[in-house]
């Protein structure tokens, strides 16, 4: 039996991060599901609940120390931004040492075209305009290529903003109506901090703004994508 390792930044929001994690299992049913995180702040959290997780080099050496072979690490991320290229980092020195080391990519991957269709979108609305909004820094380019997407679908109501630039988004968009949400997959209280607060800044400029919360990990199509990344990881070898 070879091994499904799931990594995360980590998260207080369990359901949403078991319900990724589910649906990667029932597609692997044949190997082992285990997880990791990268956050010490979550790991130190967990250990103080008597539930640790390990970091993912704890996790690999655990695995090897148990005699496994062959390991698939699918990170549950968003962008290939800092945090995967980190993972990556992590992963290099113990490619040597499994018989078989696959790793997948994050939801923005490529041409973005399956992520941009995976996306739970509201239909088409005079007026409205939809805003992912997600972490800012080395994902951006995902965010561009992953709005050409949606362009190209004829959603040019939907926008894909980091943090930072909500606000001059609001000046320069056309419309009435916005909703946002977070581009991320889970959405417990860094959304609530650090997005909805944007709401009554945006209501200033003029615009009605509606909020939800969900993270994209609840969403069985964008669950779906994650799947795709790991089977594609696999079969390249």
């Amino acid at each position: 039996m070879g091994v499904l390792l799931a990594v995360s930044n980590g998260t207080a929001e369990e359901g949403t991060l078991s319900a990724l994690e589910t649906a990667l299992g029932r597609a692997f049913p044949d190997r082992r599901l285990a997880r990791a995180f990268t956050s010490a702040f979550f790991r130190q959290r967990r250990q103080e609940r008597g539930c640790p997780v390990d970091s993912v080099p704890e996790a690999l050496e655990r695995l090897l120390a148990q005699g496994y072979g062959d390991v698939a690490v699918q990170p549950l991320l968003v962008a290939e931004g800092r945090a995967y290229g980190q993972l990556l980092e992590m992963v290099r020195p113990y490619r040597g040492r499994f018989r078989r080391l696959a790793v997948g990519a994050p939801l923005l991957a490529g041409d973005c075209r399956d992520a941009a269709q995976a996306l739970p979108l509201p239909p088409l609305a005079a007026g409205r305009v939809t805003v992912f909004v997600g972490h800012g820094g080395t994902g951006s380019g995902s965010f561009a290529r992953l709005e050409g997407a949606l362009a190209a679908m004829g959603r040019r109501d939907v926008k894909i903003v980091p943090m930072e630039d909500l606000e001059d988004l609001g000046r320069r968009l056309e419309g009435e109506a916005l909703c946002l949400r977070p581009l991320l997959l889970t959405a417990g209280r860094h959304a609530s901090r650090d997005i909805f607060p944007w709401k009554e800044r945006l209501e200033a400029l003029g615009w009605s703004v509606t909020w939800t919360a969900e993270g994209l990990g609840m969403c069985p199509a964008v669950q779906a994508v994650f799947v795709r990344r790991l089977r594609a990881a696999l079969e390249s070898g």
